[in-house]
């Protein structure tokens, strides 16, 4: 398990930020699994767009954009 990362870096040629990506995803998957089955999706499909919304927000904000949402667009 300690080893995965290092692979990942070394063998397959991954940076750093991407083998994070790759490592973690996975477990994301399955915390959001488990959440849909605690609580059911009217509870955490809501809550996952508002996490969404609010993490655009925080990226505005710290990128210093000032305008509309447009400004948050790549290009």
């Amino acid at each position: 398990m300690i080893h995965l990362p290092i692979y990942v870096q070394a063998v397959l040629g991954y940076d750093g930020v991407a083998a994070g990506l790759a490592y973690s995803l996975p477990t994301l998957v399955v915390a959001a699994e488990r959440l849909l089955l605690r609580y059911g999706p009217g509870v955490v499909i809501p809550l996952g767009l508002v996490t969404i919304g609010a993490g655009f927000q925080l990226m505005r904000r710290a990128a210093g954009i000032q305008g509309d949402w447009p400004a948050m667009l790549p290009g």
